[in-house]
């Protein structure tokens, strides 16, 4: 019954609402706003970074023996560490010259980036092509043909 007004608190709403002031709730005014800083990232709880760890290490999982197959030779991937940064952050983070890849998630809503530093992207192309060698010198623009097979590649990872 606590959800029934009486008259008074009504008339007290009417007037402030012909005030063209807002109402609040004289028992509760400072739960009902909280304030968010937009240039530092929401905080993610333990139980959240450990869900972030638990589906980037199953795509991790998934993804070796992909690439492992692809590339015929040994590939592993392991995550690092898991970070909540500002989007300003993550740009600047960023490698330049880099590969990314934006996509859709169906069917959950909103994209991933997935960045891939440029001297990764190399010695994949060079293996792709039949190369050998451990280290690969780059040059900082991609060719046409490395880009469409890179786009193969990035294909078949991201649909993982």
């Amino acid at each position: 019954m606590s959800d029934i007004l009486s008259q008074n608190e009504i008339d007290n709403l009417l007037k402030t609402l012909s005030k063209g002031e807002g109402f609040e709730n004289s028992t509760n005014k400072e739960s009902a706003i909280t304030k968010y800083d937009f240039r530092r990232p929401y905080k993610f709880s333990r139980d959240h970074i450990r869900t972030f760890e638990i589906i980037h290490d199953n795509f991790a999982k998934a993804v070796s023996p992909l690439l492992t197959r692809h590339l015929r030779t040994g590939f592993q991937i392991e995550v690092v560490s898991i970070e909540a940064l500002s989007f300003v952050d993550f740009n600047r983070s960023i490698a330049n010259p880099s590969i990314i890849a934006i996509t859709e998630m169906e069917p959950l809503k909103g994209s991933i980036v997935f960045n891939m530093p440029p001297s990764i992207a190399y010695a994949m192309v060079d293996r792709l092509l039949g190369g050998t060698r451990s280290e690969v010198a780059y040059s900082p623009n991609f060719t046409a043909i490395e880009l469409s097979t890179l786009n193969g590649v990035l294909h078949q990872v991201i649909s993982q």
